[in-house]
């Protein structure tokens, strides 16, 4: 009798600690999905940033001059940033995202970024 109860019990704690692992791999898939986004909204909304600076310099006078800063990182992710035929493009190993703008001269960079308008040509650095 005190064996079969034995047995029973070690049953049921080898399908308890199943469950439990089946369910740790459902949260961890969960949380993996909720960081993939986080990680294309920053990238998203920092590409908006950018495009935003250059539609307004490209609206601006002749003269308009502004700087605007770029992180190094996003939440402790890294990326790249490039401006390539009127098309604003950050992306990282995993994800790129890619934005029209009109057209300006130069290159974006990490950090400070100076932007202004002569000759009605928007030049960036």
């Amino acid at each position: 009798m005190k064996a079969q109860l034995s047995i029973e019990f070690a049953y049921a704690v080898a399908i308890a600690l199943i469950i439990l692992i089946f369910l740790a791999f459902a949260v961890n898939s969960q949380l993996s999905g909720i960081k993939e986004d986080r990680n294309v909204f920053l990238i998203r909304d920092t590409a908006s940033g950018i495009r935003s600076e250059i539609f307004i310099a490209s609206d601006a006078q002749d003269g308009y001059e502004r700087v605007f800063k770029i992180p190094h990182n996003l939440s402790g992710m890294e990326f790249n940033a490039t401006i390539q035929n009127s098309t604003i493009i950050l992306g990282t190993p995993d994800f790129e995202y890619i934005l029209r703008i009109p057209y300006a001269a130069g290159n974006i960079e990490k950090g400070d970024n100076r932007i202004r308008k002569s000759g009605g040509v928007v030049y960036i650095n």
